[in-house]
């Protein structure tokens, strides 16, 4: 492990990070790519409180000594609104909104595909956490991506990873895809990472209440596995009450295609249907 005090292009840190060393040798690597235009795009994914989290926010602090809470998004628009504002060479962190799954997926290669041009004319650095790799389609988890860091636990002690290089995910992309296998593949190598230090620059306070606000926008969007549009599925709801058609939440579930918990979310906000 090795301690850093700044950032990869040698602009001084508000506090020190500790790194593993081969980590801090790529990202030392990435930054060469950066500074001559390439598109850098890496993925850190991992099983919720693994701390994929954790180590992506103080790899994006080590790529940018200006990274903050304005740095971090969670949905389209707020990715986008960061490659309008942000100055050249920053880091932005793409943290996935809660229970999102692979809509956030196809949302975020829409809108990477589009500001593409951007990112690489400013150097920036796209930094995606996810806790799955395989909902990413062939080429954009294959050629657009350079880097995977997958957090990992042994359910007792939080703080490993494995990183892959664009050869190794490759293999791991085409031999997991099928199974959602994440042991598909050997690893370039295997590290460990620590908690945040203190000082670290961020206002976690903020950061959370911007994911939970980021995650209910982003769910209203996301009603159904068809995305179904709110006011629709409560029109269906409100159809089914005025015919009086004595179907259970599960049965009116089934045919609109969604949970029980969704049809008892919209029959609580609506009012409460007299057929149930």
């Amino acid at each position: 492990m090795v301690k850093v005090t700044e950032s990869v292009d040698g602009k001084p840190l508000k506090c020190s990070i500790t790194f593993d060393g081969y980590l801090k040798k790529n990202l030392d690597d990435q930054h060469t790519y950066r500074i001559n235009n390439f598109d850098v795009v890496g993925m850190i994914t991992g099983e919720e409180g693994a701390g994929k989290t954790t180590i992506a926010m103080q790899i994006a602090y080590y790529m940018d000594s200006n990274f903050s809470n304005d740095h971090i998004v969670f949905n389209a628009e707020g990715f986008e609104r960061a490659i309008n504002n942000l100055p050249k060479g920053s880091v932005i962190l793409w943290d996935e909104a809660d229970d999102v799954g692979s809509n956030w997926a196809s949302e975020m290669m829409v809108v990477l595909k589009k500001t593409f041009k951007r990112i690489r004319k400013n150097n920036f650095v796209i930094l995606l956490v996810t806790p799955t790799y395989h909902d990413l389609n062939k080429y954009f988890a294959i050629d657009r991506t350079r880097f995977l860091i997958d957090v990992h636990s042994d359910f007792v002690t939080r703080g490993r990873f494995r990183f892959f290089n664009r050869a190794g995910k490759r293999l791991l992309y085409i031999y997991g895809k099928k199974e959602m296998n994440m042991r598909a593949a050997k690893a370039s190598f295997y590290g460990t990472f620590t908690d945040y230090p203190k000082g670290f620059p961020i206002d976690f306070e903020r950061y959370e209440k911007e994911k939970d606000k980021a995650t209910e926008e982003t769910m209203e969007k996301v009603v159904t596995p068809k995305n179904l549009r709110k006011d629709f599925l409560l029109s269906l709801v409100a159809y089914f009450d005025r015919e009086k058609i004595p179907y259970t939440q599960k049965d009116l579930g089934d045919i609109i295609g969604v949970d029980r918990s969704t049809i008892s979310k919209y029959l609580k906000e609506y009012g409460g249907v007299s057929a149930f």
